[in-house]
């Protein structure tokens, strides 16, 4: 299993204490964002972080869904498959596609932005999968 795989059938904890992750982070001189899709059983987490680091500027918006319980479907490791999230206030997709990485967001609001964002394999291959229950 290599560094950044997991597999949650193995984890010895309660359903409960099981968090998955899906984590990019982008930073230029200019430009600072995160972009986030959890599923930690009990509670679900998509969150999404624009800043425009040359003025007072940023947008924000995270939404909470109660007890995703593994629905998220993420996969074992940030080499394989994608992670997808909708509603009525945010569409989040981490896809892979030809070892690229794209991440799209959508704020679903007037005037706010649609960030498309392509990644080559080495800049997210250690992306963090967090599998491990937190004590």
């Amino acid at each position: 299993m290599e560094a950044n795989q997991w597999e949650g059938t193995v984890i010895g904890a309660s359903p409960l204490r099981i968090k998955e992750w899906d984590y990019y982070c982008i930073l230029t001189d200019e430009l600072g964002a995160a972009f986030a899709i959890a599923d930690n059983s009990y509670m679900g987490l998509v969150s999404a972080s624009i800043l425009d680091l040359t003025q007072p500027w940023e947008i924000t918006t995270s939404v909470m869904t109660p007890f995703p319980m593994g629905k998220l479907n993420m996969p074992s490791s940030s080499a394989e498959g994608d992670v997808r999230f909708r509603n009525n206030r945010v569409k989040m997709a981490f896809t892979l596609n030809n070892r690229q990485r794209r991440i799209s967001v959508d704020f679903c609001l007037a005037g706010s932005p649609v960030v498309s964002y392509w990644m080559t394999e080495g800049y997210w291959k250690y992306a963090i999968s967090w599998g491990l229950p937190r004590r």
